[in-house]
């Protein structure tokens, strides 16, 4: 099997995978953990590697990702699944790429990958994160993009740092009430 054929493989078998319907919140990070590095060993046929994993939400700011992005995170399904979308499937495609190139598996085996993949979504779905990961966050008044990180201000509302720090250059007063800040 090519490299193209291979990744074109691994690609639609991600690409078809859903978001979960039921999200695993109880669920210990080290079981997880575990689960996806037996899933690793038997793609990589028992080579020990280092995947790196998805590191949370707490660091993630949606508003430096592209518009498509931006989309993912407002749409239906939330956060989580532009994570996926944008970052989860991209680091595995990465991954079949080094797998292939090693010589440690030619012949795609989509049963493998279908496991990864739902073992990274089910990583991505119980991580902490951001109570607005579970539905359609307000938007920030000054720039219209969703409110993942947010400040509030004293008179209770709330925009992101970044957009509240600039409009404060140019007035001191809250952008939706007038409040003296």
């Amino acid at each position: 099997m090519s490299l193209a054929e291979y990744i074109q493989t691994v690609r639609a078998v991600l690409e078809s995978l859903p978001p979960p319907e039921i999200v695993t919140m109880t669920g210990s990070f080290e079981s997880l953990r575990t689960r996806i590095e037996r899933q690793l060993r038997e793609i990589t046929n028992n080579r020990s590697w280092i995947m790196p994993g998805f590191n949370g939400f707490m660091v993630l700011d949606a508003s430096i990702y592209c518009d498509e992005f931006q989309e993912l995170a407002r749409g239906p399904h939330g956060l989580p699944w532009a994570v996926w979308k944008a970052i989860g499937i991209t680091h595995l495609i990465h991954f079949a790429m080094t797998v292939y190139f090693r010589g440690t598996q030619r012949e795609c085996k989509v049963e493998q990958w279908q496991n990864m993949g739902e073992l990274v979504l089910e990583a991505i779905y119980s991580a902490y994160c951001p109570n607005t990961c579970f539905f359609k966050p307000q938007e920030c008044v000054i720039c219209t993009q969703p409110l993942f990180h947010e400040v509030t201000t004293t008179c209770g509302h709330t925009f992101h740092t970044s957009c509240l720090e600039r409009w404060m250059l140019e007035d001191v007063t809250c952008p939706l009430c007038r409040y003296e800040l």
